[in-house]
């Protein structure tokens, strides 16, 4: 979502996100309030980036991890659902 939804529905709403970091990004969305609080993103990749580059035998490590994941996967939900409801409702894809 992060890499290609976030700057795809900015340039659809007429953003010019040229240059721009990733947290302009996620600011940008924060005003538009189509995400809550972009430290919550940050939080959410955070944990993914514990779970992918950790080293297969620190098993203790990939396991808090996810178990981070699936705590953190309800508000992963409430993002995508509020920007699906927005895309849908702005561009008219119903």
């Amino acid at each position: 979502m992060g890499n290609r939804l976030f700057p795809s529905l900015l340039e659809n709403l007429g953003e010019d996100l040229e240059g721009k970091p990733f947290i302009d990004i996620l600011t940008r969305l924060e005003q538009l309030r189509l995400i809550e609080n972009h430290k919550d993103w940050l939080k959410l990749r955070e944990t993914r980036n514990m779970v992918i580059h950790e080293y297969p035998f620190n098993s203790n490590e990939i396991i808090a991890g996810l178990n981070l994941l699936n705590v953190q996967f309800s508000l992963l939900k409430t993002i995508w659902l509020s920007l699906k409801e927005y895309a849908e409702n702005r561009f008219n894809l119903n």
